[in-house]
């Protein structure tokens, strides 16, 4: 997937992506912050982490990959302070037509 200038989202100077996550659950009160490497791999995958005190910072990826032209399958993972990943959510969305 390539990656398209925007003022907020990319840094194509830096072949950087940014994403942010927000939920109700975890995070209802901020947002995660996400940064990746431009590819022009299918799957769009970017990385971030979250604090967990009084240990290290945990890690956590999301990747997302297009199934067809109305869904993509989205999984994030886990990644504890040692770098073990955890499969957390897998989930797939189509378009309702």
């Amino acid at each position: 997937m390539i990656a398209k200038r925007r003022s907020n989202g990319s840094d194509i100077q830096l072949m950087r992506v940014h994403a942010v996550w927000i939920d109700s659950w975890h995070t209802p009160d901020k947002y995660m912050l996400f940064e990746s490497a431009m590819t022009t791999e299918e799957v769009f995958s970017v990385k971030g982490s979250y604090p967990a005190p009084p240990d290290p910072d945990w890690g956590w990826w999301i990747d997302i990959e297009p199934e067809d032209k109305d869904t993509f399958r989205m999984v994030m993972h886990n990644v504890s302070p040692e770098g073990r990943a955890s499969l957390a959510v897998e989930a797939r969305y189509t378009r309702k037509r």
